[in-house]
């Protein structure tokens, strides 16, 4: 877990905020600001408190989005370990929260993008990671993208063995950088939707870094730690535990096809979410 005190003070930076910039200009008193961000928020567990303190504005964010930075860990790691900051008012909009089936009849309603992606690698994080195939469908479930992808480095073997995709059938594909343009444009302003979106998500974010592009600006939802939350199975470490996709579309009667492709994968991912969403008899 890394402390909150180390969040809000990455959060300032990015900012350009320092502890007494915000108490000149939200009269809020110093004391306060260094025992909230060493951890004194711990007590604060309501919206009143926070903004009574006018905490959240202080520091950029709505109340809602401020606890949920406090309360999800998660969030902080993804972006805390390549330090990129530019990563970060995306990662703390994408806390979910709420009642799974009326979350997904709510994103049906306000509309999103499924996206999966097959990899070189299972690290999303790694220097080398690079996309094979992508996918990415609208809200309907129709394919707005569906492209192999040539990456710059041979694909392992171990990666083939999953998701099938050899260096000779995307010998003739676009590589990341042709193909970006037409993600970003495709998932700017939307809500992105993934099972596992940290892996999808974060490595998007590595690919557009890596080549100097532009990040896309766009809030990530992920279905797998929505699901979790939502069959509440109890885990190895005092978590819920994780299911697959496959196993969630078993659980949910939902039919997969061709699993381990990305057009595979999202069309599960949608269906799941639209069983989800549908309202109990």
């Amino acid at each position: 877990m890394i402390p909150l005190q180390r969040k809000l003070r990455t959060l300032r930076s990015w900012q350009g905020k320092t502890l007494a910039s915000i108490e000149a200009s939200h009269h809020i008193r110093l004391a306060s600001l260094v025992e909230f961000e060493a951890g004194a928020s711990k007590a604060i567990t309501s919206l009143e408190a926070i903004h009574g303190l006018d905490i959240a504005d202080a520091y950029g964010l709505s109340d809602a989005a401020l606890l949920r930075l406090i309360d999800d860990e998660y969030a902080w790691r993804v972006s805390g370990r390549t330090g990129n900051l530019a990563t970060l008012p995306r990662l703390v909009r994408y806390l979910y929260r709420g009642d799974l089936p009326y979350s997904a009849r709510a994103l049906f309603a306000d509309g999103f993008v499924v996206i999966d992606t097959e990899t070189t690698g299972k690290d999303a994080h790694a220097l080398e990671a690079e996309i094979v195939s992508i996918t990415i469908l609208d809200t309907d479930g129709i394919p707005i993208l569906n492209s192999s992808v040539k990456p710059t480095r041979p694909i392992p073997a171990e990666a083939t063995a999953i998701h099938g995709i050899t260096d000779d059938m995307v010998a003739d594909a676009p590589t990341f950088c042709e193909l970006a343009p037409r993600i970003a444009e495709t998932i700017n302003g939307q809500t992105v939707i993934a099972y596992n979106a940290d892996f999808d998500c974060y490595l998007l974010d590595n690919l557009f870094i890596r080549n100097g592009l532009d990040l896309p600006d766009f809030d990530q939802w992920c279905l797998m730690r929505a699901y979790a939350d939502y069959r509440k199975t109890p885990g190895r470490y005092g978590n819920y535990k994780w299911h697959s996709l496959s196993n969630a579309c078993e659980q949910q009667h939902v039919a997969i096809e061709d699993a381990h492709s990305a057009l595979g994968d999202t069309l599960a991912t949608w269906r799941l979410l639209q069983a989800l969403a549908m309202p109990c008899e």
